[in-house]
């Protein structure tokens, strides 16, 4: 059972290159599943609830055709029966975003993200800081098909493990990706 209540704003400046989105709210979740199953004794029960009130907005602004700032911000408080549920849930987020368009084929991006208050281990939060960058090609193949290739790259801040289970080997995250469009 949900129930949720909201009140949000959205604008558009064309002029000026801007949006804005800024939302309040607050849900309520009830009869929640949120104690982990045992195969020895399976006892389920739906009896956990959790209250989210936050609020969060996001602007972005144009600087140029194909280039573009982009900035978020969240902040939810949350108050859960059961412990596991606070963990899915940061206190606070944000992020920044810069990306450009370089040429009809070459564009780049670089965002940064973090959260606090994610995870907690013992008597102490942990959170979650991230940097991503990415260079892409995007190569017309035929009439309506395209190929975009990227080279992304994460370089993650964080000594321990805040949202998963276990920290990555290295701070440097490297993959490549393609994208066959048609």
């Amino acid at each position: 059972e949900i129930t949720a209540w909201e009140v949000g704003w959205y604008g558009w400046f064309p002029e000026q290159r801007v949006e804005a989105d800024v939302r309040l709210f607050r849900e309520k979740l009830n009869h929640l599943v949120s104690k982990p199953a045992n195969l020895f004794e399976f006892i389920v029960d739906n009896d956990s609830r959790t209250d989210l009130t936050g609020y969060e907005w996001q602007l972005r602004y144009s600087l140029a055709p194909g280039s573009f700032v982009w900035a978020s911000y969240a902040y939810i408080d949350n108050e859960s029966t059961e412990f596991v549920e606070t963990r899915f849930t940061a206190r606070q987020s944000g992020s920044v975003a810069v990306a450009h368009r370089f040429s009809p084929a070459w564009s780049g991006a670089v965002a940064w993200y973090q959260t606090e208050h994610q995870n907690r281990v013992g008597s102490r939060w942990l959170g979650y800081e991230r940097l991503d960058m990415r260079v892409a090609h995007q190569l017309p193949l035929a009439t309506r098909a395209t190929l975009q290739t990227s080279l992304n790259l994460q370089l993650h801040f964080e000594d321990e493990p805040g949202i998963v289970g276990e920290a990555y080997d290295d701070r440097l995250y490297g993959y490549l990706a393609a994208q066959l469009s048609f």
